[in-house]
């Protein structure tokens, strides 16, 4: 019985730890950017149902109000989180894909019931009736802690071409 206390004991500990470590304020933010723009993605072969669904999905991970700055213009104002998913959902039904690689966080820094996170991710909108949006976006988003978790309140992004080195 002693000999089965210790790992037992190790093993409660080491679970624990990766619990604590799990549910820090930076783990869920950083976990709620990647399921953001997991949910957002729109692949080519997507359905009309499920692309007429995309707007519902994205639309829990906004806060009531939602600040946007970057180099789409349609994409620049301060909307609420009804217009902003309803707009979602237009562009999620007439594009013809919205690929979104996983975001690479560079930081995320929790101040109370406010973070700040900066990440980049390689996107491509392709629409039909004029170019793809198509690089490597750099963003800097603020998230606000609500009565429904962390919700996106502002987002801004700068916009860069793809590297040619291999």
């Amino acid at each position: 019985m002693k000999r089965l206390i210790l790992p037992i004991a190790s093993l409660l500990v080491i679970l624990a730890l990766i619990l604590w470590w799990w549910t820090q304020p930076e783990r869920v933010v950083a976990r709620r950017v990647v399921d953001l723009f997991d949910t957002a993605e729109v692949r080519a072969e997507t359905g009309s149902i499920l692309r007429s669904t995309r707007a519902q999905a994205v639309e829990k991970f906004l806060a009531p109000r939602v600040v946007l700055r970057g180099s789409v213009e349609e994409a620049q104002d301060d909307f609420s989180r009804a217009d902003l998913s309803a707009r979602y959902g237009a562009l999620a039904r007439y594009a013809k894909s919205i690929l979104i690689g996983k975001p690479e966080i560079d930081s995320v820094v929790v101040d109370g019931s406010r973070a700040t996170v900066e990440a980049r991710i390689d996107a491509v909108v392709e629409l039909s009736d004029r170019r793809p949006l198509d690089g490597i976006q750099h963003i800097t988003m603020i998230w606000e802690k609500t009565e429904d978790g962390w919700q996106l309140a502002e987002a801004s992004w700068t916009e860069s071409g793809r590297s040619l080195s291999h």
